[in-house]
């Protein structure tokens, strides 16, 4: 079981929480709470975390689907030169792919 820790303000008060923004434990007294982003220790804390996620850019996520699909595509190429380039350096595996895919 965790250790209880102690308020960062008051010594021997158990902490309710930490801060959002700093993680120093909090007890009640101390506590800042913003109405959807949890707790902070002070307004100073607050506002630093609320000016970071005004400025943080959404991430844009990409569908798996596309995302094989792109990959799919790049393993094809790949394959496709190591195919021609070791068929062309004569490589003994590589040769009659290279041989039957160019007779067709």
């Amino acid at each position: 079981m965790a250790a209880q820790r102690d308020c960062i303000n008051h010594t021997g008060t158990p902490a309710v929480g930490q801060c959002n923004l700093c993680h120093k434990p909090i007890c009640e007294q101390c506590r800042y709470a913003a109405p959807t982003d949890g707790l902070f220790c002070s307004q100073e804390c607050y506002d630093k975390f609320i000016a970071y996620h005004s400025r943080k850019q959404p991430v844009l996520k990409r569908s798996r689907l596309k995302s094989m699909v792109v990959g799919l595509v790049i393993l094809a190429v790949v394959a496709a030169v190591a195919v021609f380039v070791g068929g062309a350096l004569g490589l003994p595996v590589l040769t009659p792919i290279r041989d039957a895919i160019l007779s067709r």
